[in-house]
């Protein structure tokens, strides 16, 4: 509001040269109505152009009628100019470093009355996570602070700084999501259900720390994009887990991840992308906090497809990993899911998903599982909502049997 007053004191200065009243009313209002800095800055240099002009015409109007030419305020007015052109400067420079500040939240409630297992029901509080964004120029940094089931788990989830050269060439170094669909849009005010799928949960880690390419190039409604990353590797896989393989951990030795990610966009529906995943480490194992001799390399191929049209979309995949340990030989994956979901009106939402994971296409292991389910997802606005999600889940162990459980989640996002 301030620089918008003294631009329009210095368009009714102007007006003092009325050979130009109707550019200057011009100028004047493109600065009134305007709330962009290079805009503003455009608003002044013509002013000054149209004042310098000015000045050239007076003069010779006075040459031809004999008048001494005797000074004017362009001098006083130019003083002005240069002052608020300094003061939008200061502006922009603020602007580059402005905060924003972002997060959501989400509480969940299980209910197991429906399972044979004796779980008790609980509530969670899932996660509270804060956004930190910051943009200089070309660079961008980005940090996630999060505190996780109840405050139990507590501590930064991301942080990166990227450089965009052009939307076709962005470098990143620093703690990133490995850029599933999952990973990237986990945060409830976007999934399309409560739970992840089961691939995305066992088979892909969600975080690297390294350093990575990325860029995307549009045209005539079609999209293709990139990502080239690499980074740490998993330090350890503990045995005791067999039913997870995305690992957990931080780099103790020299080898280190690698992934590639190609993904392209069509404009025959609403929405249509399909994506290309694979990503391989190397990583030390131990059992049960006990490190154990040998280690392994892990390798992950994972394909996704979204598609949106009208009311109707889906979201499906299927991945296939390879764990090629020193001691025990390869141990092959796979599994897959699909999630059609259908909106029953814009704030009302129903969704669907089965799917199935073999952890070990050797055998019938015991840790292969079957999952089902159905849920409703209604948003109170923009940013806030509630899920209903019935999920019943089995696997071939006996002893574990079937699952069946009930669950709703609370989220809002800022």
């Amino acid at each position: 509001m301030k620089r918008r007053i003294k631009i329009f004191t210095l368009g009714i200065l102007l007006t003092s040269f009325a050979p130009a009243q109707d550019s200057i009313s011009i100028l004047q209002n493109r600065a009134l109505q305007s709330s962009n800095v290079q805009d503003l800055k455009e608003v002044l240099l013509e002013t000054l152009s149209l004042l310098r002009t000015q000045e050239e015409e007076l003069n010779i109007l006075r040459n031809r009628f004999g008048q001494a030419s005797k000074p004017t305020d362009v001098a006083a007015v130019e003083n002005e100019v240069e002052i608020q052109r300094d003061e939008i400067d200061d502006l922009q420079e603020k602007l580059d470093w402005q905060l924003e500040i972002h997060g959501y939240f989400n509480t969940d409630f299980v209910n197991y009355g429906f399972s044979n297992q004796g779980l008790p029901d609980s509530f969670n509080q899932e996660h509270t996570s804060l956004f930190l964004l910051a943009n200089r120029g070309r660079f961008t940094f980005f940090s996630e602070l999060e505190w996780a089931h109840s405050g139990t788990s507590s501590g930064q989830e991301r942080a990166w700084v990227e450089y965009r050269q052009t939307e076709a060439f962005k470098w990143r170094a620093g703690e990133s999501l490995i850029p599933t669909y999952w990973n990237l849009n986990h945060y409830p005010t976007l999934t399309k259900s409560i739970n992840k799928p089961l691939i995305n949960q066992r088979f892909m880690p969600f975080v690297y720390i390294g350093t990575g390419l990325s860029g995307q190039w549009i045209s005539s409604g079609r999209s293709f994009s990139y990502s080239l990353y690499g980074g740490n590797g998993i330090d350890s896989r503990d045995l005791a887990f067999q039913g997870n393989l995305s690992g957990a951990g931080r780099d103790k030795n020299n080898r280190k991840a690698l992934g590639q990610k190609l993904k392209i966009s069509l404009d025959p529906w609403n929405l249509l992308e399909l994506s290309f995943h694979h990503y391989e480490d190397s990583r030390d194992f131990h059992f049960d906090g006990i490190p154990i001799v040998g280690g392994g390399d892990y390798e992950v191929y994972m394909t996704e497809l979204q598609g949106k049209r009208n009311r109707l979309g889906l979201i499906a995949s299927y991945a296939r990993s390879e764990l090629e340990e020193t001691l025990r030989g390869a141990t092959r994956a796979s599994g897959w899911y699909f999630q059609p979901f259908y909106a029953l009106d814009p704030k009302l939402s129903l969704y669907y998903r089965a799917e199935k994971i073999d952890m070990d296409q050797r055998v019938d292991s015991t840790l292969d599982q079957h999952l089902q389910l159905v849920g409703l997802n209604r948003h109170f606005g923009s940013h806030a909502g509630v899920k209903l999600e019935y999920v019943t889940s089995e696997f071939d162990n006996a002893q574990l049997g079937r699952e069946r459980s009930l669950w709703t989640s609370f989220y809002f996002g800022f």
